[in-house]
């Protein structure tokens, strides 16, 4: 599912116009992504946490040339999904 489609679907749960719906998703993706930029985190009961880790600088290896590359320090987003998202998703799995 892209973007479009997830607007689409939030649409027709909602009742709310195609252009609505898709600006709603639209504003919560940038409510999240400015809010994981300010070094905050973001819970949603039911569903998970956005948040970030910050990664040190380290030497890494081209797997092509094998020669010694240096990787910057970065912060990476992350996610981690809570109970009643994950027992969702293996309730479909299971038999």
């Amino acid at each position: 599912m892209n973007r479009s489609e997830l607007g689409n679907r939030v649409a027709e749960r909602t009742g709310l116009g195609s252009s609505d719906a898709k600006g709603a998703v639209d504003a919560v993706f940038e409510v999240i992504s400015d809010a994981l930029a300010n070094g905050e985190d973001v819970r949603i009961a039911g569903f998970g946490a956005f948040g970030t880790r910050k990664r040190t600088a380290r030497t890494g290896r081209n797997p092509r040339t094998g020669e010694t590359v240096s990787i910057e320090a970065s912060t990476a987003p992350t996610f981690k999904p809570g109970k009643p998202l994950r027992d969702g998703v293996n309730t479909d799995t299971q038999d």
